[in-house]
């Protein structure tokens, strides 16, 4: 306070006021949702905070500058006629309120979530979100198929005696309208042209239920017919798709192609795999394919169609011939008796060989040329096979097969491509995928394609077909295969003697090894008795067969579980 030395006033100003103590400084977080990969302000590339990898991480930015760097330009949805789209899905509003905080400001923390704008563009299709991870797909676009068409003319003749790749129209799921699903989903008739290829190859319907009937890649052909009569064979109408190595197929190529008949044949008779066929001086080709295809008491040659295409005489054969090659019926035409009948009537007398389909590897050309050995074990063969005979070549060199399958990566957001090489079976594809470890070194990402994937016998009435299934391996690296049967209780299994046999793959060996047989009988002390203890029974006989590679066990809920230890 202060003295007054002389008579005066003396004032005293007491502040009593009361502050609180400053915040310390803090820097504000927005979270936006912008397009995702957008361009950076420049135009130079990729505003990285829109990336897929940096959904979610937050950045400090210190200036408008770094923002639209980082995070592009902000966006805001205009019309045709530009005007602006008030409150539009696709406005980027976050984004501009942290450009507006940054004008009077020096730091903010931006996050984008991960959300992409860009999604919500409308389209003229339905949109479709990423596949889940791991998501197989078979890229028809990249897939090389390998087909190989035979031109059976004279090797003097321009292409003769050698192959034409053939490309074909690959249609799948995408293409339902073009695929006949009353006709065991060939292609529609109004697809393509005589002589084209197909090939079909869908996996499931329009709701993604799996169907069996699409389980299979097909080759497809389109036929000239064949006179759409069957006589003693397979009638083949003109303009219809018919599967490669089937009857119908078969039936859609001539055997043999006759030249003119004479304006008056000489009478007589002549042989077609051993039925007589008389010949009048006035016969035509037309009416000598009606008494071809009435042959027989009228049932017609088994597995042979005649048809007049002009004055000349054709015969088709539909792969159920003759005995020519095989212990059963196969795809020869043999044309025998006398010589004077036969050259009247446009033929020559000898051994014709039906079409062939063949599936091999470009290391096993075909035996189709004049003077070949048939790969079936016939002699020589004087006329090979007939245009029209296909190789499937499974491998890549010189125009073969490659077939591309690619997997859906999440990380990455990319398909990873993955080659999936041709085999006529499992136990091939093992045998040559790892030959040194018998399937044990193959990871859970080896795929093959199986050829003739019916498994047919390829002869009869079920000759091999250009059918395709793709395999996936089912056990990762060193990891056993295992099959596990339903809980085993009274009344699962029948009682008594019961047999059966297994074969097993093994180690550098490509077919399978003979089959052992598994015996539960009274003899052996054995035999079912229809209760649980029939899984431990079956289990004991397997682990005594002397296999190499298969051991059974029973689960600790009485399944049956038989494992492979290669995998």
């Amino acid at each position: 306070m202060a003295t007054l030395q002389s008579p005066g006033v003396a004032v005293t100003v007491i502040d009593e006021s009361f502050y609180t103590p400053a915040e310390p400084g803090t820097t504000p977080l927005i979270v936006v949702a912008t397009a995702q990969d957008k361009q950076n302000a420049a135009g130079t590339g990729t505003a990285t905070a829109t990336t897929k990898t940096n959904a979610g991480k937050a950045f400090k930015v210190t200036s408008q500058k770094d923002l639209v760097d980082l995070f592009g330009v902000p966006f805001f949805e205009k019309t045709a006629s530009s005007n602006p789209v008030h409150g539009g899905e696709r406005n980027e509003y976050g984004l501009l309120a942290a450009y507006s905080l940054l004008g009077v400001s020096n730091a903010a923390f931006i996050v984008r979530a991960d959300v992409d704008l860009s999604q919500l563009v409308a389209e003229g299709s339905a949109p479709g979100a990423n596949p889940d991870d791991g998501q197989w797909w078979l890229d028809a676009n990249a897939t090389a198929w390998g087909i190989q068409e035979w031109n059976g003319a004279a090797a003097s003749v321009v292409g003769g005696q050698k192959f034409t790749l053939k490309l074909p129209t690959v249609l799948t799921d995408d293409d339902a309208s073009r695929i006949d699903s009353n006709n065991g989903y060939a292609p529609k008739t109004g697809v393509g042209a005589i002589g084209d290829y197909a090939v079909v190859f869908q996996t499931v319907d329009g709701s993604g239920t799996f169907v069996a009937a699409k389980e299979t890649a097909r080759i497809y052909y389109k036929s000239a017919g064949n006179g759409g009569v069957a006589g003693g064979g397979t009638a083949v109408a003109a303009g219809e798709w018919v599967l490669v190595g089937s009857k119908s197929w078969a039936a859609s190529h001539a055997t043999v192609v006759g030249g003119a008949v004479n304006s008056t044949p000489t009478a007589g008779t002549f042989t077609i795999n051993g039925e007589s066929i008389t010949v009048s001086s006035s016969d035509t080709a037309s009416t000598l394919a009606t008494k071809i295809n009435a042959a027989v008491g009228g049932s017609g040659i088994t597995g042979v169609t005649g048809r007049a295409v002009g004055s000349k005489l054709y015969l088709y054969c539909n792969g159920q011939c003759d005995t020519v090659g095989d212990s059963s019926l196969s795809d020869a035409i043999v044309i025998g008796g006398t010589s004077g009948v036969i050259t009247s009537v446009g033929l020559t007398a000898g051994t014709y060989h039906g079409p062939k389909l063949v599936q091999t590897p470009h290391t096993q050309v075909p035996a189709f040329k004049r003077g070949d050995s048939d790969d079936e074990g016939d002699a020589t063969m004087t006329y090979g096979r007939p245009t029209g005979s296909v190789w499937v070549k499974t491998t890549e060199p010189n125009a073969g097969a490659r077939w591309i399958a690619k997997r859906w990566n999440s990380a990455t957001e990319t398909w990873v491509s993955y080659d999936a090489y041709l085999y006529g079976s499992t136990n091939a594809a093992l045998y040559y995928l790892d030959r040194a470890g018998g399937g044990a070194k193959l990871d859970s990402a080896t795929l093959f394609v199986q050829t003739n994937a019916n498994e047919d016998t390829k002869y009869d009435a079920s000759p091999e077909t250009a059918t395709f299934r793709v395999w996936k391996r089912a056990a990762n690296v060193n990891a056993y295969t295992t099959i596990t049967s339903a809980v085993i209780t009274t009344g699962s299994l029948t009682a008594g003697t019961n047999t059966f046999t297994i074969a097993e793959s093994l180690k550098g060996q490509e077919s399978l090894d003979t089959a052992k047989t598994i015996t539960l009988s009274a003899a052996t002390s054995n035999a079912l008795l229809g209760d649980a203890d029939d899984a431990e029974k079956i289990a004991t006989a397997i682990n005594a067969a002397g296999f190499t590679n298969i051991v059974a066990e029973v689960t600790a809920d009485n399944e049956l579980a038989i494992s492979h230890k290669l995998g």
